[in-house]
């Protein structure tokens, strides 16, 4: 037995030199193949992608890009004279009605450019001018297209009939100034049209309809939260149709003579929440009107819109004495 086992081991270690031999010419082929492959890929495919003529192309596409998604959508530098017009325009326009913008008379916000106010609530009819000008320029240049489509997802009826189509008064006028007609498309429905893929159209339709949500529940009031103390969805600055402001800090100051105060058991008899608003001297009630929420007693407000009402007496209140945030 012992004889047998030893011939097996001197078997063994004689044969395994060949063994070895054997595997490493077998490793050298495998390196050898996969060393073939990796070339004939990095001809055929890695060194194209590096070319000089690759590396010009990518250029040219990004130069194009920058220039469509920059350069070329940019107008010329308002100066101070055409801000001003812009806003003897927009009020002449606002007062009756006249599309686009005028929903956003109340806006208060306002920038300096060049030593000259732009308002902020003439910032859809600037957009409105800058479009026809650019469109009247390219005529008179003979660059040719044949339509014009506005990309927004802004819904107020100074844009759009009924919150769909655009305004009948928008593409007259449009036509009239340039010849063109002209249409409004939410960004799904245009990257539905441009992609026509209508699952990727979808995602965007809900990536909108979230960032709506996640906007309106920010502007919106918190009755609990003010009603503990934390005037957080209160903070801004607040404005009505005769001019009135209220400036409401996080501490529940207002207009730097003014304070909220928690009154026991208001609310517990109003029909309307409310809170307390005074100097020391007098006071008043500040009603807090959720977005979607009507006054019960008759509603003359804009509904889609936080409002507060600054009165001593729960009534249905002119239109012109609801506050707006700006």
């Amino acid at each position: 037995m012992e004889q047998l086992k030893k011939e097996i081991e001197e078997t063994i270690s004689n044969k395994l030199p060949e063994i070895q031999r054997e595997v490493e010419n077998n490793i050298t082929s495998i390196n050898n193949v996969v060393s073939k492959y990796i070339k004939q890929l990095n001809k055929e495919i890695i060194e194209p992608l590096i070319s000089r003529d690759y590396i010009k192309k990518s250029e040219m596409n990004i130069k194009y890009y920058s220039e469509v998604l920059f350069e070329k959508c940019l107008g010329e530098k308002y100066s101070a004279q055409k801000i001003k017009n812009i806003g003897i325009e927009g009020e002449k326009r606002f007062k009756n009605n006249i599309p686009p913008g005028f929903q956003d008379d109340e806006k208060f916000k306002n920038i300096v450019i060049d030593g000259e106010i732009f308002q902020n609530k003439f910032g859809d009819y600037a957009i409105w001018k800058d479009i026809i000008e650019y469109c009247k320029n390219k005529i008179s240049i003979n660059d040719k297209f044949t339509n014009v489509v506005i990309v927004s997802d802004d819904k107020k009826e100074d844009w759009r009939s009924n919150k769909q189509s655009m305004r009948s008064e928008l593409k007259q006028e449009f036509y009239f100034e340039t010849g063109l007609p002209i249409s409004m498309l939410s960004s799904a429905e245009f990257i539905e049209k441009v992609s026509n893929n209508r699952e990727l159209a979808n995602v965007a339709r809900k990536t909108v309809q979230a960032l709506d949500q996640e906007l309106t529940k920010q502007k919106d009031l918190d009755i609990e939260a003010i009603n503990n103390g934390n005037y957080e969805s209160l903070v801004g600055i607040w404005k009505n149709s005769r001019g009135d402001i209220l400036d409401i800090k996080f501490d529940g100051q207002v207009n730097d003579d003014m304070k909220l105060v928690k009154i026991k058991n208001l609310n517990s008899t109003n029909k309307v929440p409310c809170i307390g608003i005074g100097n020391g001297y007098t006071g008043a009630a500040l009603v807090l009107f959720k977005i979607g929420f009507k006054n019960p007693y008759g509603d003359q407000s804009d509904i889609s819109k936080a409002r507060l009402i600054l009165t001593q007496n729960e009534g249905d209140y002119p239109a012109e004495m609801y506050y707006y945030r700006q």
